[in-house]
């Protein structure tokens, strides 16, 4: 058998009445609603409250779920605060239990229609499921199919168990009502910035709308606590309890604090258990406010939760805020968890060489799929150097990650520089070369035997060129032609061996730079797959680029890949 786990809130001490909490005010920015409204809020969460006053009144008799009070003359809200006369309210504590045409009204000018006006407060829908859920037991098939007499005597041994599952139904209403006035009592302060909405009304004819309900100026969270009657640790509890129990209501999907990130304007649009958990991110989300101010900050993490799987979510929600606003980084950051950002990374270099090198790197680690999912722009030399700032933390404020590749010396370091001191770019997320892309990443011997074998390629003999140059050769006149160079306009180290490779051939061996380049990517690419495993120290020092790639940007981009 099944029973029903009818779990009141934690206990809390709070003598307030409803009557004190009417007559000052406190429904003013969420209030009452009649039956007709109830259903409506019902139906959005998936519960049916029938038809007629039959089925509320029955739990009202019952003890499961009360009004707050009937309105004996209609009720009207938004004209005043409170909504209506106190007089004319009859408060369903204050009362015995008795039929609900105790309550009937007539209209003025239709004496002969009667009706009753229920009144209830929407944090009453928490427990509506207990209430719906709460008189019914399942049995398995095997105790139903029993012999008369050995079924008789299962259902008397279950007996206990349903009597105890009625008993706690019968005091729902009574074991939630602290907590519902609690969040009544705070929702004049708090619940316009949960729900990003405020009540407004007009004082007077010529004065402008004003937020409904008392001052929340001189809102004081400790005199409200003393007033209530309640202390630090029930309300902490409370907090700590709606938040477990909106968790248990959410959908196992891994879309939880996703669906606290859309703007509120689309959480009318949820049905069934999303919205019912939302009812209770909100409530908790009304105490941690109020904890918040009582304590001087959010209230921490409870010192025990229990081990479900769902601890990322919880942390998530504990640490953020059950219904709290989100930034757009949040939301990025979300979206990168659950899988859904659509964005990938962009890399920022200082020229074609360096988009044609982390092409050929994630190619060769992820495949298309990898491609797919990065950008490059091409900066175009050091021209750009005072856009790339701006342009990486534009880029980033959307992609996955914004990474910048450029030379260490000239302007467009500088400026690389400057951002990284001021906290604009972050450090792991640049690459400085100290010469150029080429020479940071093979060495002098290394390029001159990858233009020897460009010179080489022609399948004609007499076509092929055979270049004679040594390292030392190279390095002079390299050096040379950078000590001539401006500050901001240093040649690398392979411009100069592509001159220097003309000057000596007479002009027949006249290497295009990109295939240079190209070269030496398959040249990387072989030792990454002859190593067939990590990236080693070694090869991370000898070829950074290798190691930026790997480290900052396949990382970013390696999700999993489809199944099925």
């Amino acid at each position: 058998m099944q029973l029903k786990s009818l779990r009141p809130p934690p206990p809390l001490s709070l003598p307030a009445n409803w009557r004190d909490l009417y007559v000052a005010g406190s429904f003013a920015q969420r209030e009452l609603v009649d039956e007709g409204r109830l259903r409506s809020l019902a139906k959005e969460r998936s519960f049916s409250l029938g038809i007629g006053h039959s089925t509320l009144e029955g739990f009202d008799a019952a003890g499961a779920l009360r009004p707050i009070a009937f309105a004996l003359r209609g009720y009207w809200t938004g004209l005043s605060v409170p909504a209506e006369d106190p007089e004319n309210i009859a408060f369903r504590e204050e009362r015995d239990t008795v039929p609900w045409e105790t309550y009937a009204w007539a209209y003025q000018h239709e004496p002969d229609y009667t009706t009753v006006s229920p009144l209830f407060s929407p944090w009453q829908l928490l427990y509506v499921d207990d209430v719906l859920e709460g008189t019914e037991a399942s049995l398995n098939l095997e105790t139903l199919l029993l012999p008369e007499e050995k079924r008789d005597a299962a259902l008397t041994q279950l007996r206990h168990f349903l009597e105890g599952q009625d008993n706690a139904w019968k005091a729902l209403d009574d074991g939630w009502s602290p907590l519902v006035k609690l969040l009544v009592a705070l929702q004049n302060r708090y619940w316009p910035e949960v729900s990003n909405r405020t009540v407004v009304v007009s004082a007077r004819e010529d004065e402008p709308l004003v937020p409904a309900g008392p001052d929340q100026s001189d809102f004081d969270a400790g005199a409200t606590l003393e007033a209530l009657g309640a202390t630090e640790e029930e309300v902490l509890d409370a907090y700590y309890f709606l938040v477990e129990r909106g968790l248990d209501r959410d959908p196992q999907d891994g879309l939880t604090m996703l669906r606290r990130a859309r703007p509120r304007a689309f959480h009318v649009r949820w049905r069934g258990l999303a919205r019912r958990a939302q009812d209770h991110f909100d409530a908790a989300e009304v105490l941690r406010l109020f904890l918040a101010e009582l304590l001087g900050e959010p209230p921490p993490r409870p010192e025990t939760w229990p081990l479900d799987g769902r601890q990322p979510e919880r942390f998530a929600l504990w640490d953020h805020g059950p219904a709290a606003d989100w930034s757009p980084q949040e939301v990025k950051d979300e979206l990168l968890s659950a899988e859904l950002y659509p964005h990938g990374v962009h890399v920022l270099g200082e020229g074609a060489s360096e988009g044609v090198m982390v092409e050929r790197l994630v190619a060769a680690a992820l495949g298309r799929r990898g491609l797919a999912e990065i950008s490059f722009y091409d900066l175009r030399g050091s021209g750009s150097a005072p856009h790339v700032a701006p342009l990486a933390k534009t880029l980033g404020d959307y992609a996955v990650r914004a990474l910048v590749i450029v030379d260490r010396e000239g302007q467009m370091a500088e400026y690389v520089n400057a951002a990284i001191g001021e906290g604009t770019l972050p450090r792991d997320n640049v690459l400085l070369f100290d010469d150029s892309l080429e020479a940071s990443n093979a060495s002098t011997q290394e390029l001159i035997d990858l233009a020897r074998e460009i010179g080489l390629r022609p399948e004609a003999e007499e076509e092929r060129v055979h270049l004679q140059l040594e390292p030392e050769e190279l390095e002079r006149y390299h050096t040379d032609r950078r000590e001539r160079s401006s500050k901001n306009d240093k040649p690398g180290l392979a411009d100069s061996l592509i001159r220097l490779a003309r000057r000596k051939t007479d002009g027949r061996l006249d290497i295009d730079k990109l295939v240079l380049v190209h070269s030496l990517a398959d040249q990387l690419v072989a030792e990454l797959v002859e190593a067939g495993g990590p990236v080693s120290e070694g090869l991370a020092a000898r070829r950074p680029i290798v190691a930026f790639v790997f480290d900052r940007l396949l990382p970013a981009i390696n999700r999993p890949r489809p199944v099925g």
